[in-house]
C-alpha cells in the first residue's frame, strides 16, 4: 500500500512539492476555506474488508454534530442527497477537499506497514487531516506534526465484536464502535476542536512540511534507492540488450 500512495502521487500530484523551499501563506489558505470538515467515503461499512475498524470514520462522523458540529459528507456514505452519486477516483480528490478545513483521512484497517493516500489526499488539499491508522508506520513517512492522530482500542474492540458476532448488520456495526469507543471519539472531537477554535495552531500545522524533516531521503518517495537496487538486478543478469 505504501508503493500505491507513492504512485498515486507521482502519476497525479507532481506539482505538490514534496520538500518545501518555504512555508505556504497559511492564511490565504485559511481565509480561502469555505467548509469545516469534509467526509469523502464511499461505503459508511464494509463487511469484508475489516469491518470494524471501518465502521470508525463513519462512527466519528455521526458523532461530530452532538459533541461539536456537523461536517460534510462528500462520498456516498451519509451523503444528504444521494440522487447525485460520486464516484471513486473520478477527478481530483485533493481538489474536492480543497474547500475544508479538515479531512477525516482514517484507514479502513490498522496494519503495520498499510496507508493509503487518504493522508496525502489531505494534505495536499491544504487540510489539517483527522487520521487513524498505524502510527507508528505513518509517522515514520509523513511528518506527524502536519496531521491530528485518533487512538482507539483496535484490540478491545476487535475483541468485543467477536463476542458479539457483529458480522451482517453495517450499522449494528457502526453503533456498536460509537459505544464502545465513545471515550476515545471524544478525545479525537476535542482535538479537531481545539484546532478548529485557534486560527494560529491550524496554519502552525498547515505550514508544516509533509515530510519529517523536510527530507525526502529514506522515504517512500526517495526512487534514487530504488533505482540503484533495480540497475544491479539488471547487470547481473546481464541481458543481451544491455550491450
Amino acid at each position: 500500500y505504501q508503493p500505491h500512495a507513492v504512485q498515486w502521487w507521482f502519476q497525479r500530484e507532481r506539482r505538490f512539492p514534496l520538500v518545501q523551499d518555504h512555508a505556504p501563506d497559511s492564511l490565504a489558505i485559511l481565509n480561502a476555506k469555505t467548509d469545516f470538515l469534509g467526509f469523502m467515503v464511499k461505503h459508511c461499512d464494509n463487511a469484508e474488508d475489516h469491518p470494524i475498524t471501518n465502521a470508525l470514520r463513519t462512527a466519528l462522523f455521526d458523532v461530530l454534530p452532538a459533541l461539536y458540529k456537523p461536517g460534510y459528507a462528500i462520498g456516498n456514505c451519509r451523503k444528504p442527497d444521494l440522487s447525485v452519486q460520486w464516484r471513486y477516483l473520478e477527478g481530483n480528490n485533493a481538489d474536492i477537499l480543497r474547500p475544508y478545513k479538515f479531512t477525516i483521512a482514517f484507514e479502513s484497517s490498522y496494519l503495520r506497514g498499510y496507508h493509503t493516500e487518504k493522508l496525502l489526499n489531505a494534505i495536499i488539499a491544504r487540510t489539517v487531516p483527522v487520521y487513524f491508522g498505524h502510527h507508528a508506520t505513518v509517522a515514520s513517512i509523513f511528518n506527524p506534526k502536519r496531521f491530528i492522530h485518533c487512538s482507539f482500542d483496535v484490540d478491545g474492540l476487535m475483541k468485543k465484536s467477536e463476542e458479539l458476532k457483529l458480522k451482517g448488520d453495517g450499522e449494528a456495526r457502526i453503533d456498536f464502535v460509537k459505544d464502545f469507543a465513545a471515550e476515545d471519539l471524544k478525545r479525537c472531537v476535542e482535538a479537531i476542536k481545539r484546532v478548529d477554535q485557534n486560527d494560529t495552531l491550524w496554519r502552525e500545522m498547515v505550514e508544516q512540511p509533509m515530510l519529517p524533516g523536510n527530507r525526502i531521503e529514506g522515504t517512500p518517495f526517495d526512487l534514487r534507492p530504488i533505482s540503484r537496487a533495480l540497475r544491479k538486478a539488471i547487470e547481473l543478469h546481464q541481458p543481451s540488450w544491455l550491450e
